[in-house]
C-alpha cells in the first residue's frame, strides 16, 4: 500500500477497513509518524483542502527510502519500515507546507458548493463537512471553531488592528455565524457576511450583508449594532430581525421580531421601525413604506420553510435555484408572467413544481442538478 494516498485518504476519512489498521499501525509506530500526520492536518486546517503529497511525487521519495532500507536488511516489520519512510516523509512536507501557503492564492481550487470563508488576505477557505475546523489567521492565531454548521468567533484572539473575514453561503444551503460579541447571525442560501474578527470597543459594530440572514443581536448601549446593507444602514442595540437584499431584489427588506430598529440611508434622517412590522427600502425612490407583518413568515427558511408572496415565476426560478441550489432552465416562456402565492415546508423540488403544474400547464424533467422546464 502507498503510504501517501493512505494519509490523504485519512485526511478525507475516506479508509475502509483493512486500511485503517494499516494507518493505526504506521501512525502509532513512530512519533515522527505522528508529527508528520498532525501537521498535514494542520495544512488543511488552515487552507481549507487536502494536501497533494502526490503533486511533489512523494512516491519517488518513499521508493528511495524503502530500497536504501532494503540494501541494508532483507526483512523488517512494517512499522519500522513506516518510521523510516516517515522520516523521508517530514523533510518533503517541511518544504511543501511552505510552498502550499505561500502558493494557496493560486491553487487552491475551492468547491463552488461549499461554504467558504475569505480571511481578507487573499486566503480563501473551504469549510469543510467534517464536525470540527479551527479558523486560524495567517500568523496562526485561534479566531473561530466551526461545529457543524456554525462558526464560533466568541473566543477569538485579540489584535491590534482589526481584521476582517467574509462568510459566504452558496445556494442550497444555510449556515450560522457567532460573531465575536456573542451576536448569532444565521444566513441564507446565496448569502454572504463581512464582519470584524474582534469588535473594538471605541466604535460601532458594523457588518455588511448581501442576500439574507436573520439577526440576533447581544446587547450592548455603548457600541450600537450596524447592518450595512447596500446604501441602508439598519442599525440596533440588542434585538431580533430579518434582512433580505438579494442582488435581484427590487427593495430591500426588513421585518423585525423583537427589541428597536433604525433605519437610514447614509446621510438623511432615520426612521424607527416597530416590532411585527415591515420596512421596505426602494434604492431607487430612497422612500421606506412600513406595514404590519407575520413575522413568522419572514423568518420560515430557517426552518427549511420555502415562501412565495406574489411573484412571477421568473422571480421563482431564481428563489428556487438558490434554495435548492439547482439551475433551472426555462424553456417554456409563457409562464414567466404567472403569479403565483405559495407555502412549503421541507418538500423537494419535485413537489414544489408539481404545485405549480395543478394551475398551470407546463413540463419539466429533474437531471441531478439540473431542472429543464418546457
Amino acid at each position: 500500500m502507498d503510504i501517501a494516498e493512505i494519509i490523504i485518504k485519512k485526511l478525507n476519512e475516506q479508509l475502509n477497513t483493512v486500511e485503517k489498521q494499516f494507518f493505526t499501525e504506521w501512525y502509532e509506530s513512530s512519533s515522527e509518524n505522528r508529527e508528520l500526520y498532525k501537521r498535514l492536518e494542520l495544512i488543511k486546517l488552515k487552507t481549507g483542502k487536502t494536501p497533494d503529497i502526490s503533486a511533489i511525487d512523494s512516491s519517488v521519495a518513499f521508493d528511495k527510502v524503502l530500497s536504501n532500507f532494503k540494501s541494508k536488511r532483507k526483512r523488517r516489520s512494517i512499522k519500522t519500515v513506516m518510521k523510516y519512510a516517515a522520516i523521508g516523509l517530514i523533510f518533503i512536507v517541511g518544504g511543501y507546507s511552505v510552498w502550499q501557503f505561500s502558493n494557496s492564492n493560486h491553487n487552491n481550487v475551492i468547491d463552488p458548493h461549499a461554504v467558504t470563508l475569505d480571511m481578507g488576505n487573499g486566503n480563501i477557505i473551504s469549510l469543510s463537512d467534517q464536525n470540527q475546523q479551527d479558523i486560524l489567521d495567517e500568523d496562526g492565531n485561534f479566531l473561530g471553531k466551526k461545529t457543524g454548521n456554525e462558526i464560533d468567533y466568541t473566543k477569538a484572539a485579540k489584535r491590534n488592528e482589526t481584521a476582517y473575514n467574509c462568510l459566504k453561503v452558496p445556494n442550497g444551503k444555510t449556515f450560522n455565524v457567532r460573531l465575536a460579541d456573542g451576536t448569532l447571525v444565521h444566513m441564507n442560501a446565496g448569502s454572504s457576511l463581512k464582519f470584524p474578527t474582534v469588535f473594538s470597543l471605541e466604535n460601532f459594530r458594523k457588518v455588511k450583508l448581501t442576500g439574507e440572514a436573520f439577526f440576533e443581536v447581544s446587547k450592548d448601549k455603548k457600541h450600537p449594532f450596524i447592518v450595512n446593507v447596500n446604501q441602508l444602514d439598519i442599525t440596533v442595540v440588542g434585538t431580533k430581525f430579518n434582512v433580505s437584499s438579494y442582488p435581484e431584489d427590487v427593495s430591500i427588506k426588513t421585518v423585525l421580531v423583537e427589541g428597536s430598529v433604525k433605519l437610514a440611508e447614509r446621510g438623511t434622517k432615520a426612521q424607527f421601525l416597530k416590532p411585527g412590522f415591515e420596512a421596505e427600502w426602494n434604492p431607487k425612490s430612497k422612500k421606506i413604506n412600513f406595514s404590519k407583518v407575520d413575522t413568522s413568515i419572514a423568518t420560515r427558511w430557517m426552518k427549511k420553510g420555502l415562501v412565495i408572496s406574489q411573484l412571477p415565476f421568473d422571480k421563482i426560478i431564481t428563489k428556487l435555484e438558490r434554495y435548492y441550489g439547482v439551475k433551472i432552465e426555462n424553456r417554456n416562456k409563457t409562464i414567466n408572467n404567472q403569479i403565483y402565492t405559495a407555502e412549503f415546508e421541507d418538500v423537494s423540488i419535485d413537489q414544489v413544481l408539481s404545485t405549480f403544474q395543478v394551475d398551470t400547464e407546463f413540463n419539466y424533467k429533474i437531471e441531478n442538478k439540473k431542472v429543464i422546464i418546457y
